[in-house]
């Protein structure tokens, strides 16, 4: 896992360098994304967290049926307006856990006292269709169900998400971006949303078991490493929210979900599944 350096400044940096810390490559000066691109990323800042504060992630979580991962905690004075992160594309064991899903993703809203959320990553599915395991792009606006997208990845793909708040003249718009280099595909889609998401509540980066331990059980995805994870505040903090995924139903197995890091400089960390549910 590659972590930016204290004070590193995006904007300045050479493609190779972006490349290397997970930031999306930048537009060409003509290409009529260029102001954005800057504008998104000139008030980016790198810190290196102190050391009191890495701490095992096992020393505070809490214990929830389906989301493992962090969140951020926001505020009125500075909502969550961009959510970017990359990580490596997980093996699918399908042999020791079928028939199972396991969604990656970040977003905006839905916890924190919020429950709508716009949330776009990639999902293992194995077996659902009798089709083996595939790794599809999606994206949702939540409580509304998910997009899938006509894009697939491959484990040890690199695969981004960046998520970008565009205003709300005639409600609420968002710029999403799916982004694998090694599969070849760039998708940017400007979304209205059904649902109002409440920018000041929350960002977070999550591994999803589906319906919680009563409904789709979470396929067998080893380790997820999310390379970053960046918002227009800063990167996800080593002070956020934890969550690990938990069986606690009749015919309990336990702790499904291990976090291995709290989040670098970069915002980000590595989760891994301990076994089937």
């Amino acid at each position: 896992m590659n972590v930016a350096p204290s004070g590193w400044n995006p904007t300045a940096a050479s493609q190779s360098e972006l490349a290397t810390y997970g930031i999306p490559p930048r537009p060409a000066s003509s290409d009529p994304s260029y102001g954005s691109w800057i504008a998104r990323w000139a008030n980016v800042h790198f810190v290196t967290p102190p050391s009191f504060l890495a701490v095992g992630p096992s020393d505070r979580f809490d214990v929830t049926s389906n989301w493992g991962g962090y969140a951020q905690k926001g505020s009125s004075s500075n909502p969550f307006t961009t959510i970017v992160s990359t990580w490596t594309e997980p093996a699918d064991n399908n042999s020791a856990c079928t028939t199972n899903i396991a969604p990656f993703w970040v977003g905006i809203g839905g916890s924190n006292g919020a429950t709508n959320l716009i949330q776009a990553g990639s999902q293992i599915e194995t077996n659902l269709s009798g089709n083996g395991a595939n790794q599809q792009a999606w994206w949702e606006d939540y409580p509304a169900g998910p997009v899938f997208l006509p894009y697939y990845a491959a484990a040890g793909d690199p695969f981004s998400v960046d998520i970008q708040y565009e205003g709300a003249v005639g409600g609420q718009s968002f710029q999403i971006t799916l982004y694998s280099p090694n599969e070849g595909f760039q998708d940017t889609m400007v979304e209205h949303m059904a649902y109002g998401i409440n920018l000041s509540s929350s960002a977070e980066a999550v591994v999803e078991m589906l319906g919680g331990t009563n409904g789709i059980p979470l396929s067998n995805f080893g380790t997820l490493t999310f390379s970053n994870v960046y918002t227009n505040v800063g990167s996800l903090a080593p002070t956020s929210q934890a969550w690990v995924i938990s069986d606690s139903g009749p015919g309990t197995s336990g702790t499904l979900t291990k976090l291995l890091s709290t989040p670098n400089s970069s915002g980000g960390f590595s989760e891994t599944q301990l076994h089937c549910e």
